[in-house]
């Protein structure tokens, strides 16, 4: 799914950037017919040896195929 891709990163596009060393894992923390959660975490080293922690997750609604609102899922 492309849009799981493109979230990759969440809101820290700059970890993308070829000059850091990054370590991304991910878990699916729920998933229904409707909407897939994955939350990601993890770190990264710029080459000054500067070093930080990353964490975040996204909710996609599959019947769209869009990033799903908080909104969206309470009703």
């Amino acid at each position: 799914m492309p849009l799981v891709r493109n979230e990759l990163y969440g809101p820290y596009q700059f970890l993308s950037d070829p000059e850091l060393a990054v370590s991304i894992s991910y878990e699916v923390i729920y998933n229904d017919k409707n909407y897939l959660s994955i939350c990601y975490h993890g770190s990264y080293t710029d080459q000054l040896g500067y070093a930080g922690d990353v964490g975040y997750a996204v909710t996609i609604d599959l019947n769209h195929e869009t990033i799903a609102e908080l909104e969206d899922m309470i009703e």
